[in-house]
């Protein structure tokens, strides 16, 4: 942020400052931190630094790990009969109303049906980020409604030679309450009755709400 005039980040005499705005955003307040740097904030509550040479400093947030131990919840929801399972997550915000989530679930099942599931779902806190104040939760909806956001996953067994599931399932990231939920839902495993160990990826982005 500097003078327009003469160029100075301390103009006391012509005292024309320009700030640029992102579009279609005011500013709610702006806080000299002291260092030569100013807090801008948005009447969004989103936030940005900028330094007397009027650059911007860009936030970035490192990647997060769980596991079943360290989310809110872990639900299995699947008809096939859970034995043992492990579930491992990484998430990262890439700005302020985007994450990218990816995970491993690696379970042990019974199944008894052809039409057995491994369906689940895991709840998470709200997120905070160095993207925006306060906390956020991942949203299902992208837009006013119109598209439900959904990803593919990979279901692969690893102990019955030669049968492979129906590759059917999705994730999807929503709210319950005051977490974050996301789920696998839809799956088909169609095997033969017997027990198997069986691994899901998936990798999903989601809205930030």
């Amino acid at each position: 942020m500097a003078c327009t005039g003469c160029g100075a980040s301390s103009c006391r005499g012509c005292k024309d400052m320009k700030v640029i705005l992102p579009e279609g955003r005011g500013i709610s307040t702006i806080t000299d931190n002291g260092n030569g740097t100013w807090t801008i904030t948005y009447n969004d509550a989103t936030t940005q630094i900028i330094n007397a040479a009027g650059a911007v400093t860009v936030p970035t947030d490192n990647w997060v790990q769980m596991d079943e131990t360290t989310v809110a919840s872990f639900t299995w929801a699947g008809t096939a009969t859970l034995n043992t399972s492990s579930l491992d997550i990484a998430y990262k915000i890439t700005d302020a109303q985007t994450v990218v989530m990816i995970g491993v679930m690696s379970c042990n099942v019974t199944v008894t049906g052809l039409s057995d599931s491994i369906n689940f779902n895991y709840q998470m806190i709200p997120i905070s980020s160095n993207w925006y104040a306060g906390t956020k939760k991942l949203s299902t909806v992208i837009g006013a409604g119109v598209i439900q956001n959904h990803a593919k996953v990979s279901i692969i067994t690893v102990a019955a030679a030669g049968s492979v599931p129906n590759q059917i399932g999705r994730i999807y990231t929503g709210t319950v309450g005051a977490n974050t939920l996301v789920a696998l839902a839809s799956t088909n495993l169609q095997l033969p009755n017997g027990t198997y160990n069986i691994i899901v990826d998936f990798q999903i982005t989601s809205k930030l709400a």
